[in-house]
């Protein structure tokens, strides 16, 4: 499975944490227009966030475009690696399994 949340959740759970307000996840979900389970797996890493949740996060929790911009590229970035890897682990697999003999 790819992750492509891990950061963007971690960057969001840190910065309620150490918002001045301290920002609960239930209110988070309140001021951008969803349920708390979604906060929670977005955090978790489970799933990701649309862009039209994503816009609202600097303004509510201080964050910078550019390190909310890092943040989800690194995701992709991870994931990019995870599949690749995945892809090649499959393959090397499949090669085992084939069975070379010299023709002369």
């Amino acid at each position: 499975m790819i992750n492509l949340g891990k950061n963007l959740g971690t960057l969001i759970r840190v910065s309620r944490a150490l918002h001045k307000d301290n920002i609960t996840q239930l209110r988070l979900a309140h001021e951008i227009g969803c349920h708390p389970q979604y906060i929670n797996n977005v955090e978790r890493g489970k799933c990701g966030m649309n862009a039209l949740k994503l816009v609202k996060l600097p303004d509510i929790l201080g964050l910078t475009i550019e390190g909310l911009h890092e943040a989800i590229m690194k995701d992709y970035s991870d994931a990019l690696w995870s599949a690749i890897d995945q892809a090649i682990k499959v393959n090397a697999k499949v090669l085992d399994k084939i069975e070379v003999t010299n023709i002369a």
